[in-house]
C-alpha cells in the first residue's frame, strides 16, 4: 500500500510556526497577568531592577486600556441613542476614532492633574512588601527542571513521533 502525502510549501509551515508561537506567547503573557495581577507583576519587575519609568508606564497602559474601552463603549451607546443603527461606514469609523482619541487625551489630562494634586511623584507605591517564599523556590526549580529536560530531549520530534505513531 502506497500512502500519498500532502505537499506543502515551506513558507506556509514557517507562517504556521510563527502564528503558533505568537499565540502561545500572548496566552502565556495573559496567564501571567491573570495569575499574579498587574500590580504584583509590576512590583516584581521593580524588585528585579526594571527601571521605574517602565513599570509606571506599564501600569498606566494597563489602567488606561480600560479607560479607553469605557470611553469607546460610551461613544457607541451615544451613537445608538442618536439613531445610528446598522454597521457604520469607514468615514464614520474614522470620525469615531478621532473623537475617541480627543476624549481620551482630555481625560488623560484631567487624570494627570488629579494625580499631581494628590502628590504623585512618579513612584508607584505598594502596600505590601514582596518576600521570597518556599512556593517561589519550588516554582523556579520546577521550571528550571523543565528547561533542562527540554534542552536534553528534542521535544518537538518526540511529540511528532507520538502523534504520528512512528517509531524512532
Amino acid at each position: 500500500e502506497v500512502s500519498q502525502g500532502v505537499t506543502m510549501a515551506g513558507g506556509w509551515i514557517s507562517f504556521g510556526s510563527i502564528l503558533l508561537r505568537f499565540a502561545l506567547t500572548v496566552t502565556a503573557a495573559l496567564a501571567v497577568v491573570a495569575g499574579t495581577g498587574m500590580h504584583a507583576l509590576c512590583a516584581g519587575l521593580a524588585a528585579l531592577g526594571t527601571p521605574r519609568v517602565f513599570t509606571a508606564q506599564l501600569l498606566f497602559l494597563w489602567r488606561y486600556t480600560f479607560v479607553l474601552g469605557g470611553e469607546g463603549a460610551r461613544m457607541a451607546t451615544a451613537r445608538e441613542a442618536r439613531g445610528g443603527r446598522g454597521s457604520p461606514t469607514l468615514a464614520v469609523y474614522g470620525s469615531l476614532a478621532g473623537h475617541l482619541l480627543l476624549r481620551a487625551f482630555e481625560r488623560a489630562e484631567r487624570i494627570h492633574r488629579a494625580m499631581l494634586a494628590r502628590g504623585f511623584d512618579g513612584e508607584i507605591r505598594s502596600f505590601r512588601a514582596l518576600r521570597w517564599t518556599a512556593r517561589d523556590s519550588a516554582f523556579a526549580i520546577g521550571w528550571i527542571g523543565f528547561f533542562v529536560v527540554a534542552r536534553a530531549v528534542h521535544l518537538p520530534q518526540l511529540l511528532g513521533r507520538l502523534l504520528t505513531g512512528m517509531s524512532p
